[in-house]
């Protein structure tokens, strides 16, 4: 036969148990909450990414375009360990017997981004620290000179570097910049890294690597 004391005792722990079942069930929803978020935050980041990426290949695929048809004579030549990070050339627009018709003088170079000149801050309050831009110049110096911006977002300095006369990410090159062209032998290499914003304010980074032999 039941006391009322017995009574009250599983009253009481019913009651318990229901506090408990709630908070677990809060902490379970909770977790799974964080988790989804965390989801979201990754899965904007992996897309940002592959855009930086995807930005940085097709800068690169028109820089080459045309170097391509560079002549082997580029100033400064590039074969130093820390590359360069601006390349001027010219290409053939015709051949008349021996005699070549060459273009205006052409530039591909790391510039400073206007809206954030060097100097250590970030002045356009976009999380990154004075970046630049890789654009491409026909014409140099002319009256009818042409700058084409091929990519934003450059970084000074590549990501996994640090200005300390060193190779920090171990690809053979000291130094290198957002952009980099190097030359070993015959071979031009160029490389890219491109920052988009991602979550929480963080910068992801994509990059790109392309290497050319010079036709002439």
């Amino acid at each position: 036969m039941n006391t009322p004391r017995t009574r009250a005792a599983r009253r009481g722990f019913s009651l318990l148990e229901v506090v408990i079942s709630l908070t677990v069930f809060s902490l379970v929803i909770g977790s799974a909450f964080e988790l989804l978020v965390r989801g979201r935050e990754l899965s904007r980041a992996t897309a940002q990414r592959a855009a930086a990426t995807r930005k940085s290949q097709a800068a690169l695929d028109r820089a080459v375009e045309e170097l391509r048809e560079a002549s082997g004579t580029v100033n400064p030549d590039p074969s130093g360990a820390s590359g360069s990070a601006t390349m001027q050339f010219q290409t053939p627009l015709s051949v008349a017997g021996a005699v070549v018709n060459w273009s205006g003088l052409r530039q591909l170079l790391w510039e400073s981004d206007p809206g954030d000149p060097i100097g250590g801050g970030d002045d356009d309050n976009d999380g990154l620290i004075d970046e630049g831009r890789l654009v491409f110049v026909r014409d140099v110096g002319a009256p009818n000179e042409r700058r084409i911006v091929l990519a934003n977002n450059v970084p000074r300095v590549a990501p996994d570097e640090v200005a300390n006369n060193a190779d920090d990410n171990g690809n053979g090159v000291v130094d290198e910049g957002g952009f980099n062209i190097q030359r070993v032998g015959d071979v031009f290499t160029l490389r890219l890294w491109v920052s988009e914003p991602g979550p929480g304010g963080r910068r992801e980074v994509g990059s790109a690597e392309v290497s050319i032999i010079l036709r002439n």
